[in-house]
């Protein structure tokens, strides 16, 4: 059964100002709600502690008022002709209105939710990837025949240069820091820690293998997301009074992507041999991959490009999925701070006749509104992802594998690529 409901709030920001004698009291209000619209599950708590699918599209766009603080301030000095001139604010400087959502790359954050679910879905039947570590293995075995080669190197000839010529050593030390930093990291990153990660993938196949003939996984999640914020900062005059402060608007947005996949594996006895392939990630559909991640480069073009992961998806079966729930939520909040200044209220003042004993008291006042947009949709498969530019920079483990290589070829091939380039 489809419903859909509505809602909405009036709010009043009051607003009392002052100059001398004159007052002037407003009420100003806002209007903020909302709509909501589904599909009603009967018992749906019932449903779920069965583990019955429960799930149904939904759709939400709501706003609501998070905080209200009102600003208090007030000012005073005294004219030449010895008359005081006073005055004072006391509320909220405005009614805010709807919040609109910046703009914000959504299509980054499903990708990078989709890379983590098919990932995921793939983990649930394969423990490891054995078609790549024995792709890889031939060159991690010939790194490990000499591991840190370039730090055993500089140490020998350090030490025998240590014997009267010490100044040599410090100067050579200089010269190949950074080569001996780069070849060791890279042999660190590409050689002895992705053996040690397989090793570890290979024993836990080998135990699932033995134990968990019938391995069962029912619900897998996977999530992503981007953020986008925008600030401005103005002078500003408060209604009906001499006090002026400074509007700070400041607004944050972030879309989360989320899936959740129903995923069921027959409780079976299957052969021995198809169960070992697949837990050991020697099966046809990694032939794909495993042939990309092999290519010279390709770690570095998953840097700038989601390629590998669109080959993993096209490669992914989903022969084991029931259905998959995709939600998406923008969520936006909107601060907008008052905050009365002392040097441009007493400016004003002084603009408006006053010349000493100035007086001053104030606290800012805070409107915090927020929206919330959700999208929820029920699908029979994974969709799959499409292709990205990203932006590599800023990820330390990335910066510091193109900082090696790229030190490396310069190093080794120094007069090869007197353009710069070091492919």
């Amino acid at each position: 059964m489809a419903y859909t409901r509505s809602w909405t709030d009036v709010v009043a920001f009051r607003r009392k100002a002052a100059i001398d004698s004159t007052v002037v009291t407003a009420a100003p209000t806002a209007t903020y709600g909302g709509s909501r619209s589904g599909q009603a599950v009967p018992e749906w708590r019932k449903k779920i502690r069965d583990g019955v699918d429960a799930s149904s599209p939904y759709n939400l766009d709501a706003v609501r008022v998070v905080r209200r603080v009102p600003i208090a301030a007030s000012a005073s000095g005294r004219k030449a002709s010895r008359l005081v001139l006073s005055s004072s604010f006391d509320g909220f400087y405005q009614a805010p209105g709807t919040v609109a959502h910046l703009s914000v790359d959504t299509t980054a954050a499903r990708n990078e939710a989709l890379g983590k679910a098919y990932k995921r879905l793939s983990e649930t039947r394969t423990q490891m990837q054995g078609l790549t570590f024995l792709g890889e293995l031939g060159e991690t075995i010939r790194q490990l025949r000499r591991p840190f080669a370039g730090i055993v190197s500089y140490a020998n000839s350090h030490l025998n240069r240590w014997g009267g010529r010490y100044k040599h050593a410090v100067y050579t030390k200089d010269s190949r820091a950074l080569d001996i930093a780069s070849d060791s990291w890279l042999e660190f990153s590409f050689g002895i820690k992705p053996l040690v990660s397989d090793a570890q993938a290979a024993a836990e196949a080998l135990a699932r293998f033995k134990e968990d003939i019938s391995f069962e996984r029912t619900r897998l999640t996977a999530g992503g997301f981007r953020v986008a914020q925008s600030g401005s900062r103005s002078a500003t005059v408060y209604s009906d009074s001499h006090i002026v402060g400074y509007d700070v608007d400041h607004r944050l947005t972030r879309v989360d992507v989320r899936y959740i996949i129903a995923a069921a594996y027959a409780a079976e006895v299957i052969s021995d041999s198809d169960r070992f392939l697949d837990l050991f990630g020697l099966t046809p559909d990694q032939i794909l991959p495993t042939a990309y991640e092999l290519l010279p480069w390709s770690w570095l073009a998953d840097y700038f490009t989601n390629t590998g992961s669109i080959l993993s998806a096209y490669s992914q079966s989903q022969a084991a999925v029931r259905y998959v729930v995709r939600t998406e939520r923008v969520h936006t909040l909107a601060t907008y701070t008052y905050s009365p200044d002392v040097d441009l209220t007493i400016a004003r003042l002084k603009a408006f006749g006053a010349v000493d004993q100035f007086k001053y008291s104030g606290s800012p006042g805070t409107v915090v509104l927020e929206r919330t947009t959700l999208a929820r949709a029920k699908e029979p498969k994974l969709e799959l992802p499409s292709f990205q530019w990203k932006n590599p920079f800023g990820d330390f483990q990335r910066d510091a594998n193109m900082a090696a290589v790229l030190m490396q070829r310069r190093s080794t091939y120094p007069s090869a690529h007197p353009g710069g380039s070091i492919f």
